[in-house]
């Protein structure tokens, strides 16, 4: 939402520069720390996968041993 509000004002095109320019700066701020966010979600999403695969794959060969 904070992103969203900053893009709002700048689109405007009524600020002073100086207010644009920091609002830019915490927009660029913003915009990496939740590129950061996700990088760091993607990981934990990719290791879930992971995991699960193993896990299935462990589950098949213990059942196909088994017989």
């Amino acid at each position: 939402l904070q992103l969203e509000e900053l893009v709002q004002k700048l689109e405007t095109g009524e600020l002073p520069l100086e207010e644009a320019m920091k609002l830019y700066e915490q927009g660029v701020q913003l915009t990496s720390l939740c590129n950061g966010r996700l990088k760091s979600a993607k990981l934990k999403m990719e290791e879930l996968k992971k995991t699960q695969h193993e896990n299935e794959f462990q589950a098949w060969q213990e059942a196909y041993l088994a017989q």
